[in-house]
């Protein structure tokens, strides 16, 4: 595991040190600068009153400041021999009543500077890193050197666990890892090949609980006896490759994949590109089961191998030996030619020592007592000396055209007016994407001097009235993207002009306070404008002038409710996206019926935006998707469902608009979301169910409207989402399996009476508010619950507020003792207690549950302070009822070993048949 220093932003420095008679101290550097293997000189980061220079004309950046104290013990030999055999975890656990912090990001719960760690099977154990392994290990706390086993983190729990090499580093798969690579195809007719895969559209797919996932085959992981593949997001760079086979080059997530000797798919850690672990060496493999990727020896005929191209892990790493194979890579990409790459890796070592020199400067000359300051100063300058470096996180990546390019920097410029920037005279040129916040906006040109190249700017909640902000934008004559969140514009004019920036594509403004308007006048290569949530009264100045952005393709004024005019779009020929959502423009929208940007238009958004009027579809032939939702219209435009209108809409969205009738949909093959709630239609459109309607259609919401007849859902297999909600339809709708809809059917508050024996009751399907009170309904709903976690179906709650509605049958010897308990509750307790009066079980298990809410209401007047914060905390959140009242209990459980609740209720009746 890579090591990670602990978060602790204290101010002094602690070590336990060993040394050893036959090594050099670690303390002795060859570093003509002093500096240790990060970069950083650990003399000048000591934050201490006494080290610190007395005034900030003081600092000489060239000075080295004293050195932190450190205590160096030696030991006897004995101390240092480590036992032949693994020790037991066991003896390396601590006292469980030892109160510590809540752990970190991390993982690590940090007290006195020392590192402790939850383990998988119970227990802390205190921890240090390893440095000739950079893995963790348990450690005694009067030890100077760690002892006990290698240590692991979970990545999906948090908890730690003994690492295994012979395992092979393999485990079992989760939904929760598998989440974000998931696609909606269905293979559960097709029949695998011999490697377990599914074959479509020239793509292969692994079937992992019943859900798909494009597989790419990873070759430099496998061997001949174990191919292992690599699960990839469709929609990354990397999931394009014609050959199915697995490029670390391009970008994109992914997921190692092998199977193991039952043939079931499993998770197998393959280290970074092309199998190597960090910080290990490839040889270091009991399992034979991955291959090194740049082996830095020559091949048999004294070439490099086939796998190494210009720049190798060795060149980087000559130069800083503590990246990692992943920063290596990193570099690779963005400097693959050997020579462009030894020449910009020397640049980098010549400005190391210059930046450490102004960072550590910087961060010595905070000479007040506020410790978030000076863990935010340690915080950005670790941050900017990595990145300098090209050693930044997947979450700070760069891209463009899939390539990586850099990275992007979070600068928090602090809560303090007063406060200065580190000011910088070494390029970061790494760094190609900025993002700030704060209140400090002082020095912001110089800080911008030093990231003129950037390309990207995205600045949230900077205080000010942004004069300070808009001068200085103008340095950074790179930039192309610009998103100002929640910021100031200057007053300057009756408008706010960017035309210091003639080289922006992307403009953004959300939620920004606009004096009048702005002017994009000279922004010649705009391609996106959008200002949404915005005061502005006017439309943007320039937008059809000259110089000007003639070749505009996004525009999105929504949600300015005080704009009172729309733009000329009069020569927005290249117009693809028109976004006019929740504005005031009453009677103001006859632009929109212009000829000239009409072909080339895929997106109209006019929601909630009245349209008195109406609006001509007349040559959209192009439009992909159209949102009129709420906008007032009785007459749907005449094109729809004609030769002449959107033919290849995707998105159709309608509600919210009273309407005569329902929408034609006549051709429209491609359709793959409907929207009509809230309409007054009483008859579907015509195209829904047969054969030569939408066959692609994924999302259909009908609610809200009194259809009466439940639609049928044969030949749509395509569905994922369904909401009839409040459409007083009395039966399931024809077509409901097991796969369609596949994600969610909402059939709340009908006049449904009954359910088919095959219907599955699946998590998505919600029949809240119908008149399904058979018992042997309510028994499946229990069952239902028990295994989705969800509630498939709730009643109304009960309007009786007193305990007399937990009183039936209970003998009146224990009447007075129940309402004097009732009595003690606090009112929220009761709001909740009442919600289980929706549940199945109230309705035909209602002894049983009274039995378990008396005997927990009991539990929870005895409890502790603490327990019962936590119980309401249950109580509050939890939107299940009767999956409330089981949490309820299993956390009684935990606080009281020997508390035994009412027995659980039994299992459901087979249902009878229909």
């Amino acid at each position: 595991m890579a090591a990670k220093p602990p978060r602790g932003g204290k101010t002094h420095v602690e070590a336990d040190v060993h040394v050893s008679p036959n090594r050099q101290s670690q303390g002795d550097s060859t570093d003509p600068d002093g500096l240790n293997q990060n970069g950083f000189d650990p003399r000048t980061f000591k934050v201490d009153s006494a080290t610190r220079p007395s005034s900030v004309n003081e600092i000489d950046l060239d000075a080295i400041l004293p050195a932190a104290v450190v205590t160096v013990q030696q030991t006897s030999m004995a101390t240092q021999t480590r036992p032949s055999t693994q020790p037991l975890l066991e003896h390396y656990l601590i006292d469980a009543q030892i109160k510590l912090p809540h752990a970190d990001s991390d993982g690590f719960r940090v007290h006195n500077k020392r590192q402790y760690v939850d383990l998988s099977d119970g227990g802390i154990v205190l921890v240090a890193l390893d440095a000739k392994t950079g893995l963790y290990r348990a450690r005694r706390a009067n030890e100077l050197q760690s002892s006990g086993p290698e240590l692991q983190r979970n990545p999906d729990t948090g908890l730690w666990h003994v690492r295994n090499d012979a395992a092979q580093d393999t485990a079992p798969l989760t939904e929760t890892r598998l989440q974000a690579f998931r696609t909606e195809l269905d293979f559960s007719s097709a029949e695998a090949d011999s490697d377990g895969l599914y074959r479509h559209d020239g793509k292969r797919y692994a079937v992992i609980f019943n859900h798909a996932y494009q597989a790419l085959h990873d070759l430099d992981a496998s061997t001949p006896s174990n191919k292992v593949w690599r699960i990839v997001k469709s929609t990354d760079p990397v999931a394009s490759d014609s050959a199915n086979i697995y490029r670390a080059s391009r970008s994109g997530e992914s997921l190692a994949i092998t199977r193991n000797e039952d043939n079931a798919w499993i998770s197998i850690f393959v280290g970074l590109r092309g199998g190597m672990r960090r910080n290990e060496p490839g040889p270091a493999n009991p399992g034979n089961l991955h291959r090194p990727w740049l082996d830095t020896t020559p091949g048999p005929s004294g070439r490099q191998p086939p796998a190494v191209v210009g720049t190798t892990r060795a060149q980087v790493k000559r130069y800083f030996p503590e990246a990692t194979d992943q920063h290596a890579d990193d570099f690779i990409a963005r400097f693959g030619d050997s020579v462009q790459a030894e020449a910009e890796l020397e640049g980098l070592r010549l400005g190391l020592p210059g930046l450490v020199r102004e960072l550590s400067a910087w961060v010595a000359a905070y000479r007040g007592a506020d410790n978030d300051e000076l863990i935010r100063r340690f915080a950005i300058s670790e941050t900017l000396h990595r990145l300098y470096k090209w050693q930044g996180d997947a979450s700070e990546k760069v891209y463009r055209d899939g390539q990586l390019i850099g990275f992007k920097l979070e600068l928090d410029l602090g809560s303090r007016a007063n406060l200065q920037p580190p000011i910088l005279s070494t390029r970061v040129d790494s760094i190609v994407s900025l993002g700030l916040k704060g209140t400090a906006v002082q020095k912001l040109d110089a800080l911008f001097s030093a990231f003129s190249h950037v390309e990207a700017l995205e600045v949230r909640n900077l205080a000010g009235e942004g004069k300070e902000l808009f001068a200085a934008m103008n340095r950074l004559t790179e930039l192309k993207v610009l998103e100002l969140h929640q910021c100031t514009l200057p007053w300057t004019h009756e408008f706010t002009s960017f035309s210091g920036l003639p080289r922006l594509r992307e403009l953004t403004l959300m939620e920004c306070s606009v004096h009048h308007t702005i002017s994009v006048r000279g922004l010649t290569e705009l391609q996106v404008l959008r200002i949404r949530h915005t005061n502005m009264q006017f439309s943007p100045r320039g937008l059809t002038e000259s110089p000007g952005p003639s070749r505009l393709q996004v525009l999105d004024l929504s949600n300015n409710v005080y704009l009172e005019e729309l733009p000329d779009f009069t020569n927005m020929s290249y117009l693809r996206e028109l976004d006019l959502s929740f504005n005031t423009l009453s009677g103001r929208l006859a632009g929109l019926n212009a000829n000239v940007w009409r072909a080339r238009l895929e997106v109209l958004r006019c929601e909630n935006t009245q349209l008195t009027g109406g609006v001509s579809l007349n040559g959209m032939t192009g439009l992909r998707e159209l949102n009129l939702t709420g906008t007032g219209i009785t007459q749907l435009p005449t094109e729809l469902g004609t030769p002449d209108g959107p033919m290849r809409l995707e998105i159709l969205k309608l509600a919210r608009n009273n309407l005569d009738d329902a929408p034609s949909l006549r051709g429209m093959r491609a359709l793959r979301e409907l929207d009509l709630a809230h309409t007054g239609i009483t008859r579907l459109p015509a195209e829904i169910g047969p054969q030569n309607g939408p066959l692609h259609l994924e999302i259909l919401n009908l609610s809200a409207n009194p259809l009466f007849v439940a639609p049928s859902f044969r030949g749509m297999t395509a569905l994922r989402e369904v909401d009839l909600h409040s459409t007083h339809i009395d039966s399931i709708p024809d077509g409901v399996t097991s796969e369609i809809p596949k994600t969610a059917l909402n059939l709340a508050d009908n006049f449904i009476s009954s359910i088919p024996e095959s219907l599955e009751l699946r998590k998505g399907i919600n029949l809240a508010g119908n008149p399904l009170f058979d018992a042997a309904f309510q028994r499946r709903f229990i069952a239902a619950r028990r295994q989705t976690g969800t509630d498939i179906w709730l009643g109304n709650i009960d309007p009786d507020k007193t305990a007399n509605l937990w009183l039936q049958s209970v003998p009146p010897a224990l009447t007075r003792e129940r309402l004097d308990l009732w009595a003690t509750l606090p009112a929220d307790t009761i709001a909740d207690i009442r919600r289980l009066s929706m549940t199945p079980e109230f309705r035909i298990e209602r002894a049983l549950l009274q039995r378990r809410v008396w005997a927990f209401l009991e539990r929870f007047r005895r409890g502790q302070p603490d327990e019962r914060i936590q119980l309401s905390t249950i109580m509050r959140t939890e939107p299940s009822p009767g999956k409330m009242l089981d949490r309820l209990e299993d956390a009684l459980r935990k606080f009281d070993p020997t508390w035994q609740n009412q027995p659980a209720h039994h299992l459901p009746k087979r249902p009878g048949f229909d």
